[in-house]
């Protein structure tokens, strides 16, 4: 039976800031271990990390005031963008000092600047040594190595690009994330299960499992393996696809112009913004998962909406040479596992009703059930 905290504990300062508190200790340990002498490193991350979330707040506040605008009741007297605002920061102000608005903020600032100085610091000392291991389980578990059944399903180079233009869209949404959560109602048990899960999984994913199985993804095992053949006809078919593509006045795969950037910077030894090479387990792949965990509690169709995307970000992980088939396989058990012990938390009675389920503005339900009984008359019934 799971223990459960209880409603009068639930409220505690350092239960309500549980995100923030682990994403500290999470950098005071990076930075204890291996910050020495990269402090000008640690505070280009920092600079970076807020200038993206700053920018994902805009867009957010641009929503919901947007959403604030259509929802009103049109009876109402007239609100000015400065009143609704000020009435926002207040209220916020009123309910917990603000802490609802400024820690998802803080958390993801403090989060990724340490996971990426970790990634490119500690991740680049730990070697790539279980790849080999790793492509071998890929090899037993689909009896074959997986990106030849992706691309046997998925042969033409248009479904190449599609899985591109997929799979590197997941930055977007993974800031905005963050950002939705700083807009949530004071004390949504969606935002900060969906906060602290983020957390635990750059940290116990993306930080110790990386650490303790290190492997990069088959497009790198040439640089990093005794076997530099092993995956060469994946990478021969994705650049064969890239020219076919190219030549058709197509874009091209940026998977291909990322991976030489990060494998550049990693010869290097550079510093840079969401760089660092890293395989097992894959978070671009966890991540989506936690979407599709967040979206299922809002709505049942958006969840189904997400679990769909988070499989063609497996599949195009595996399709263009980013990870093996058991790196997605590893974050899916355990980002599911992560969001069901964030959920072993007993919250208030009032919590129980499932505030935070997503509906419809009244515009919008009004529109839709008059083109069902328009629907409904036509068919006669």
């Amino acid at each position: 039976m799971a223990v459960r905290v209880t409603s009068a504990s639930i409220n505690h300062p350092l239960v309500k800031m549980a995100p923030l508190i682990v994403a500290a200790m999470y950098a005071f340990i990076v930075i204890t271990c291996w910050g020495n002498g990269h402090f000008f490193h640690i505070i280009a991350l920092f600079a970076g990390y807020t200038s993206a979330i700053m920018a994902a707040m805009v867009f957010t506040a641009s929503v919901v005031l947007i959403h604030a605008f259509w929802t009103r009741d049109p009876r109402a007297a007239p609100v000015s963008i400065t009143s609704l605002v000020r009435r926002f920061v207040t209220d916020r102000w009123r309910a917990d000092q603000g802490l609802s608005l400024w820690q998802p903020l803080l958390t993801f600032i403090i989060l990724m600047t340490a996971f990426t100085f970790f990634k490119q610091s500690a991740l680049r000392e730990a070697g790539f040594g279980w790849g080999p291991w790793i492509a071998d389980a890929d090899q037993v578990l689909f009896m074959t190595d997986p990106w030849r059944i992706t691309h046997a399903v998925f042969a033409s180079a248009w479904w190449t690009q599609a899985f591109d233009l997929a799979y590197h869209a997941w930055f977007a949404p993974t800031t905005l994330g963050v950002a939705f959560c700083a807009f949530a109602r004071p004390g949504s048990v969606l935002s900060w299960r969906y906060l602290l899960t983020y957390c635990l999984l750059w940290i116990v994913l993306g930080s110790i499992l990386a650490y303790a199985f290190p492997a990069a993804g088959p497009a790198y095992y040439a640089n990093f393996q005794h076997q530099p053949h092993r995956f060469e006809a994946l990478t021969q078919l994705l650049s064969t696809q890239d020219d076919a593509l190219r030549a058709q006045g197509a874009p091209g795969l940026s998977a291909l112009v990322y991976q030489r950037h990060l494998l550049l910077n990693f010869q290097q030894g550079a510093f840079i913004f969401g760089g660092g090479i890293s395989a097992m387990p894959s978070l671009h792949n966890a991540l989506v998962v936690l979407f599709a965990c967040a979206a299922g509690h809002l709505s049942p169709t958006l969840g189904r909406i997400m679990v769909g995307y988070a499989a063609i970000v497996w599949i195009g992980s595996i399709h263009l040479g980013w990870h093996y088939g058991l790196d997605g396989i590893v974050a899916l058990v355990a980002t599911i596992g992560l969001w069901k012990c964030t959920g072993l938390i007993g919250w208030p009675a009032a919590s129980a009703q499932r505030p935070d389920r997503w509906r419809a503005p009244p515009v919008a339900r009004a529109f839709f059930a008059k083109r069902k009984r328009r629907y409904l008359m036509e068919r006669g019934r």
